[in-house]
């Protein structure tokens, strides 16, 4: 199952924003795929910038999925 519509109830999709991206300098370094995953607020970029702290507790949630699945030996969901 997709990670996002787990945490998140939506379903991924692949997009491109014109804009300022840290993913920049890993393509110059070679790597060919960038993931950017982030919460998106209204202050983005302004002052006061804030986020909802459940925000942060769904990003965390998101980004430990993604390590077990990069990272632990996979299990059939019949084993688990």
């Amino acid at each position: 199952m997709c990670i996002l519509l787990t945490h998140c109830f939506i379903q991924s999709s692949f997009f491109y924003v014109i804009g300022t991206s840290d993913g920049r300098f890993l393509a110059a370094a070679g790597c060919s795929q960038v993931i950017e995953l982030g919460p998106t607020h209204k202050t983005i970029h302004k002052v006061d910038e804030h986020v909802a702290i459940e925000d942060l507790q769904v990003l965390a949630d998101i980004y430990v999925n993604l390590l077990e699945r990069l990272l632990l030996p996979s299990v059939d969901d019949d084993e688990a």
